[in-house]
């Protein structure tokens, strides 16, 4: 964390400059997303006030601060450039490997960085789930989804067989990831993402369509007769009786969530008050007393109306190029990163634990809001493709 805080800290001079010169200029929908960031951030900060546990909620809060700088960092050195653009793609595809390796050395070995670097903390997934870097299988499932996007959207940007065998073999890395994760959420979310490419190739690139098609399917094969063990836990984990326990208890820390926010008036709890008060609620639903595993309903819970709305707006911001009309291929293209980001972000969001003040949703939702800027940069290709 010190690591990764001085490179924020590094990178954000420049990449505070490069917005400032150029937020003016940029989409409206960018601008929005900033400064409601800004107000979930200030908002939180306030809420401080009526905290039940004002000391882990400030903490809560600067984690979140820094998810903002995150933000404004990829944001200014980006600036929705192809270039910007193309980089932070090689920036997710590096971040595969890196998190991937660790990954094959946890499913090689056994272990987990947990039990290598001395962590007190006991590791409390089942011992053969990978977890990579964020410590959690669901976590580094939702990261593996939001590669994803990445690697396909160069792979249809590359021609030569070097470039497409690499890629391909990162996309099999990543299925291979997703299964010893053992999460549900992460293998069924990759599924659907490649039946989406599929389908995209399908409209545009028949011949690509075929290959690919023929490729995922011996990567399939290939994965069910290597790793047939693993693939019977993921699908056990659909009907056992632990998980329905687990699914229950999800459930129940989201009602619990939504009646915390009824019962503040709709102002929340306060930033980081959650836990504290469902450990002091005797009428609470949840039998275990852990984050919501619901960050839009612990949001609810703990900033209220003006969390919720902040956050939506935000999202809302990401997901706009979804509705406009795409003129050219590389406007269809940011539309469809988006989308396989936004599953990403979604499985992320109401399967992990809580989220609103970790790094890699702010990543993302950077990334997105990178891409609805680089959308907006080439509106001009509609007048190109009119012609």
């Amino acid at each position: 964390d010190v690591y990764k805080r001085q490179v924020l800290v590094l990178a954000l001079v420049p990449g505070f400059a490069g917005l400032r010169a150029s937020f003016r200029d940029a989409p409206p929908r960018i601008r929005t997303a900033v400064w409601c960031t800004v107000g979930l951030v200030v908002w939180g900060l306030v809420s401080l006030l009526w905290s039940e546990d004002a000391v882990f909620g400030l903490r809560v809060q600067i984690s979140l601060l820094l998810g903002l700088l995150s933000l404004v960092v990829m944001l200014g050195l980006c600036r929705g450039t192809d270039e910007g653009v193309g980089a932070l793609r090689w920036g997710y595809v590096a971040a595969l490997m890196a998190t991937g390796a660790v990954g094959l050395w946890e499913v090689a070995t056994g272990s987990h960085l947990a039990d290598a670097t001395g962590d007190d903390s006991a590791y409390v997934f089942s011992a053969s789930a990978i977890s990579s870097t964020l410590n959690n299988p669901n976590n580094f499932g939702a990261f593996i989804l939001a590669t994803l996007g990445s690697v396909l959207a160069m792979f249809s940007l590359r021609r030569g067989v070097f470039s497409l065998t690499f890629l391909l073999g990162m996309l099999a890395l990543a299925g291979f990831l997703a299964v010893n994760t053992e999460s549900r959420g992460a293998v069924f979310g990759y599924l659907v993402i490649l039946a989406v490419a599929l389908f995209a190739l399908l409209l545009f690139d028949v011949g690509y369509f075929l290959t690919a098609g023929v490729g995922l399917s011996v990567l399939g094969l290939a994965v069910y007769t290597l790793l047939p063990q693993r693939v019977q836990n993921v699908v056990e984990t659909v009907t056992t009786e632990g998980d329905q326990r687990s699914d229950e208890l999800r459930r129940n820390l989201s009602a619990d969530a939504w009646r915390y926010f009824e019962q503040s008036g709709y102002l929340g709890l306060g930033a980081g008050s959650f836990q504290a008060h469902l450990a002091n609620d005797p009428t609470r639903l949840a039998t275990k007393v852990t984050p919501a595993h619901n960050t839009l309903f612990q949001t609810a819970a703990e900033h209220g109306l003006p969390g919720v709305v902040l956050l939506v707006t935000i999202i809302a911001a990401c997901l706009s190029i979804l509705v406009m009309r795409a003129h050219g291929f590389r406007q269809r293209l940011a539309q469809f990163e988006v989308l396989l980001l936004m599953a990403a972000v979604a499985m992320l969001m109401f399967v992990a634990s809580y989220v609103l003040n970790h790094a890699e949703l702010w990543v993302h939702i950077a990334f997105m809001l990178c891409l609805v800027w680089n959308f907006w940069r080439h509106r001009g290709d509609a007048a190109v493709s009119s012609n």
